[in-house]
């Protein structure tokens, strides 16, 4: 955090009008005219479009987003352990899409001996609108090197791109949210020894991935499953019993391991389909399937 590389988020946008083709009663027939109340968003740098967006929409560069995140963090130093910690800043699809990640080792926490994880936060924002602004924080585990994360189950920003915010406004609210978050993440230490002391079945098991992460309406707006799912959670679940014993800190583990160990062969883009999965597992902790076995701290 002392030195962050903005590199891959330092470019600026324009904001531009849209014309299209419409008739005209006139000698020359049809003509472009402004397309009230929507505009496209240009990278200046290199003049790709990174979508259109209505009237209300305000623009805010990363860079600044991503300055806001590192002043939020520096300034809650009093509350927070900073110490070594690091940023990574990253964009996907031309610039449309950026995430950022801020590690955290100072603050860890182990509910089996052995078993560490650290608290790390992630950031969202997009330029054409398909990923609110968000801010949150999660669990990295050491024990698998791609981490084994979910978004969390009680602290969540979200900004909308249609409220303006001053950055003043922004860092005071992201710093709130970063001191909130880090006491959340050490209280939970408590709430996974409950579901390490909390046995389950496999079978009650899949039963909660099916009732949630398995789940989905088809056409007819009938409650279907996804076997190709279900039978990969098979696998990984049977894997995590087999390290974690048959409990809910298993369970979990099996949710957020598919949440961010993805597939060979998935449809979509793999930094959509983990963002998804994440937002996946989090309705399930907080869905009825889950707390009919385990405790989520409310």
């Amino acid at each position: 955090l002392s030195n962050p590389d903005f590199s891959a988020v330092n470019f600026k946008i324009l904001r531009q009008p849209i014309y299209g083709m419409r008739s005209a009663d006139s000698e020359w027939g049809e003509k472009y005219v402004e397309i009230r109340n929507k505009h496209e968003i240009i990278r200046e740098d290199t003049g790709e479009s990174m979508g259109v967006v209505g009237e209300k929409y305000f623009t805010t560069d990363y860079a600044t987003y991503s300055e806001n995140i590192v002043e939020a963090f520096q300034e809650s130093k009093n509350d927070v352990n900073t110490d070594n910690a690091t940023c990574d800043f990253q964009v996907y699809e031309g610039g449309r899409k950026m995430k950022a990640i801020v590690k955290l080792p100072g603050h860890k926490l182990e509910p089996v001996v052995g078993d560490i994880s650290q608290c790390q936060f992630k950031a969202f924002d997009s330029l054409d609108m398909t990923w609110a602004r968000a801010f949150y924080y999660y669990l990295f585990r050491y024990w698998c090197s791609n981490g084994c994360d979910t978004v969390d189950f009680k602290i969540r920003f979200y900004q909308k791109h249609t409220k303006q915010m001053s950055s003043d406004e922004s860092i005071a609210k992201l710093q709130k949210r970063i001191i909130s978050s880090i006491k959340s993440f050490h209280e939970n230490e408590a709430l996974f020894k409950s579901w390490v002391n909390t046995p389950i079945e496999f079978d009650d098991a899949m039963g909660i991935f099916k009732d949630t992460l398995a789940a989905y309406r088809d056409a007819q707006g009938k409650i279907r499953h996804s076997e190709k799912l279900l039978d990969n959670m098979r696998f990984i679940l049977s894997d995590n019993f087999n390290h974690l014993g048959h409990n809910g800190w298993a369970a979990y583990n099996a949710a957020t391991e598919w949440a961010t160990h993805l597939e060979d062969k998935i449809r979509g883009k793999s930094h959509n389909v983990e963002r998804n999965r994440s937002a996946e597992v989090a309705k399930m902790l907080a869905s009825p399937a889950w707390n009919t076995h385990f405790s989520t701290g409310d």
